[in-house]
This record gives structure tokens, sequence and C-alpha cells, in this order.
């Protein structure tokens, strides 16, 4: 009697109390943008933690917005053209470049492949979030890192669209109020 062996792969999900500590698992010295800034606070944690090579923040900077914590909470506002002058301050002499654009325009404006990790937090609709994956996806080098934050609502639909269309599985979530994500690029 002839048996077929069989290997099942069985990809097991990450799962992180918060989004500090799924930084802490993932690789140092790597070139990372952060699309969607705000106020800077969640960059200094990913400068920190991640110590990248060259670090890419991305934001509109335009007009008085307004956004809660990781989980949602403590909503404020804050004059983002402010915002962008202290940090660039206080990033003044690092590996940091500020930049203020729309995701497309940055997106347009760097090599195909030439990012290790993206973290996407900036329009939350599912178009703004698909025209974020889709770019990432180009950007991200081969096993590269494409991460964000807000993981509900419309931006959860995108995420699962993306990933069901490329074939692709969130290997990290968040436990935060409003879960951070990671898929790795095959």
């Amino acid at each position: 009697m002839f048996f077929k062996k069989y290997v099942y792969i069985i990809a097991i999900m990450q799962i992180f109390e918060n989004r500090n500590l799924m930084l802490e698992s993932l690789p140092k010295n790597s070139v990372i943008a952060e699309l969607g800034v705000f106020k800077g606070e969640f960059s200094k944690i990913i400068y920190d933690i991640c110590q990248p090579s060259k670090l890419y923040l991305v934001d509109m900077f335009s007009g008085n917005w307004g956004s809660g914590d990781k989980d949602g909470q403590n909503f404020q506002y804050a004059q983002l053209e402010d915002e962008m002058i202290n940090i660039q301050d206080y990033f003044k002499d690092n590996n940091v470049d500020v930049i203020k654009s729309t995701t497309i325009d940055f997106f347009l404006s760097i090599k195909d492949e030439s990012l290790d990790m993206v973290y996407i937090d900036a329009d939350h609709s599912y178009r703004g979030v698909m025209i974020d994956l889709l770019f990432s996806y180009k950007k991200v080098k081969t096993n590269g890192l494409i991460c964000g934050h807000d993981y509900i609502h419309q931006a959860k639909i995108a995420v699962d669209d993306f990933c069901s269309t490329l074939g692709l599985e969130i290997e990290i979530l968040t436990q935060d109020g409003c879960p951070s994500f990671c898929i790795i690029k095959k």
C-alpha cells in the first residue's frame, strides 16, 4: 500500500500586546518609512526601538488635524505646520527625512524595492489604505515588512482584501485598542 506524505505548513500569527513590543521584534538598522506622522510621537518610538539606518517621516503637514493615541483614545488637535517644525528640530542631526508630501508623491519619488519597512497610518479610508498598501508592495524589498495602524473598520477590510488578492498573510498583530498589523512581502 502506498501512502503519500503531505507536509502542511501552518502559518502562526504572532500576537503582541502592543505595537512597541512588535517593533522590538523587528530588524534593526533598516530603511523605514512612516506614512502619517501627526505629532511625531510614534516616529520617536520607531527611531529609538528600530534604530533605522534611514527614516522617512511622511505627512501632509498642513492644517489643523486631530488624532487619538494608539488605542483611539485621548483625541487631540494639532497645527501640523508647527508639528513639522518641532519634528524637524527633534531629528535635526539624525538620519531622518521629514517630508511634506502625499503618500503617493513620496512613493513616486523613491526607487522600487528601496525600503525595508513601511508603517501605514495616513488616510484610513478603504481607498487610502489600499493605495498605500499597493505602493508599499512595490517599494518594499522582498521579505520586507508592510505594517500599519488601525486594523479596524475600512482599513481592516482593505488590508484583508490586499492580502487575499496577493496571497499574503498578516504575520503579526497587536492587541492595542486600534491594532497594528505586519505583512511580509514575498
